[in-house]
Parts: C-alpha cells; structure tokens; sequence
C-alpha cells in the first residue's frame, strides 16, 4: 500500500444519497479485517478512536501519546476547524485497548500516537491512510459510499441520531461550530425512534 497516494487523487465513487455513515456492526467487520496484519492494535484503534468521536482524518492521526489519559480514562482533542478542544471520557473497553497498544508502543509522550511506517517521527500520512481505510472497508463487504475515512465521522452522526440525540448534541459531539450541519445530516429520524421519545416523555404524565 503506497503512502504517496494524495487524498485529492481519489474520485468520487458513490451517488448523491447514498448512506456515507458506517453502522457500529460494519465497524466490527472492519476491526476483523483490520485484525488480520501485524498492525492489528494499532488498526483497531485507529478505528475505535475515529469512530468513537467522529474524528477527521488531521485530528485523528495529529493525535499524540499524551492526549491519552488512560488514568482518568479521557482523550483531549482538538478540533481542526474551530479550533475547540474537550476531552472526552473514554470507555472501559477502548481504555483497555488503547492500554494494551501504548504500552507495545513504548514511545513517548509527545510521539505521534499512530506513527507512520517509514519515520516513527512522523504520523501516518493521509494519502497511506484514505488507501488503508478504503481496501479494510471493500475487503469488509461496505458499500462503496463507506469506504472513505469520514464515513467513521458520519458513522457517529447517525448512530447519535438513531438513538433519538438532538442535531445540537450531535453538533458538540462532532465538533461543529454550529447545529446546522448536524441537522441537515442526521436531522431526520425514524418513526420507530419517534415513537419511543414520545412514550419517553409521556412517561411522566400518567394522565396522558
């Protein structure tokens, strides 16, 4: 797999409409396929770690070791667009994960988190890391639409939104500088979500 391919190289390939956002299922696949190389931690959480916040590619791979805090269980992040950091709390069972990887690693704090193959001093590159990401996905079964790295981003988005999350806590989580986009993206959501906030909220008045 080359790392000189360079993002904008990539022509589009799926139809306008097309679902972009991969499901936590599809993300399991993609892990298995991930898996299978002696990069396997480190490829499971490059996927974890994108998809857990909806991380862009920059952000995701300007990680560092020392934005993980596996003692208190959070990530800092800093947003690429607006400039926002936050740190987020991390799950038990990406905390453990991310453990076991930064221990192999061994590197240090100020180390990139995913270095790049050929200069440990440097991250992943972008176009190495469009590449990768595209051929997990394809060998992962994903439609044609997911194979892009911000399907991990919108992967979020929709999930938040199935789980009946507003497009303003979509927004924070994505880190947006405003609603508008969440909304346009994962501002609709199904009668079966409906129907369960609404049961949610008349739950409190008996009367009802």
């Amino acid at each position: 797999m080359s790392p000189r391919v360079k993002p904008g190289e990539r022509g589009r390939r799926w139809k306008k409409g097309d679902i972009q956002g991969i499901t936590p299922e599809e993300l399991q696949q993609m892990i298995k396929v991930a898996k299978s190389d002696r990069y396997a931690k480190r490829n499971e959480c490059m996927l974890l770690v994108g998809f857990s916040f909806g991380l862009r590619v920059s952000e995701l791979l300007n990680l560092r070791i020392e934005d993980i805090d596996l003692e208190n269980a959070q990530i800092h992040l800093e947003r690429a667009k607006n400039g926002k950091t936050h740190d987020p709390a991390i799950s038990k069972a990406l905390q453990r994960r991310l453990k076991s990887y930064v221990k192999d690693r061994n590197g240090k704090p100020s180390d990139f988190l995913f270095p790049s193959q050929w200069n440990s001093e440097k991250p992943l590159s972008r176009g190495f890391f469009h590449k990768w990401f595209s051929e997990t996905a394809q060998a992962a079964g994903l439609d044609v639409a997911k194979q892009h790295p911000h399907a991990m981003r919108h992967g979020l988005g929709f999930t938040m939104s199935a789980a009946g999350m507003n497009p303003q806590t979509i927004a924070q989580a994505l880190g947006h500088q405003s609603a508008r986009m969440a909304l346009q993206f994962y501002g609709s959501v199904t009668d079966e979500v409906a129907d369960r906030a609404r049961k949610e909220t008349f739950s409190k008045y008996s009367w009802l």
